[in-house]
């Protein structure tokens, strides 16, 4: 009988939040995550089960099923410029809207 990770994460689980996803976190960025799991995640570097559990800062431990690893896509030059540009318009905008202080 083939192993079952949602089955399995039903019956040892004890949070109702994780047996309501069946487990699934979708996707995470190795950088989202604590160290010690993302480690374990970079350390197998492909889709499957982790071989061991791994203990988060809570103290909780986790079992790793890697589903499918995605390369991150990053913005062009182009994009970032124009979104530094529209928050920076913003900023100035905001600081050019504050009423001038109260003279004493």
């Amino acid at each position: 009988m083939p192993f079952e990770f949602v089955d399995y994460i039903r019956k040892r689980t004890k949070l109702p939040e994780v047996i309501k996803r069946a487990g699934q976190l979708g996707w995470m960025r190795v950088g989202e995550m604590e160290k010690d799991i993302a480690e374990a995640i970079e350390a197998q570097g492909e889709p499957g089960l982790l071989q061991q559990p791994v203990r988060a800062k809570n103290g909780r431990w986790h079992v790793i099923d890697i589903e499918e690893t995605r390369p991150v896509a990053t913005a062009s030059y182009e994009k970032v410029r124009a979104n530094l540009k529209r928050k920076l318009i913003e900023e100035r905008d905001v600081v050019v809207q504050q009423p001038p202080p109260l003279a004493k």
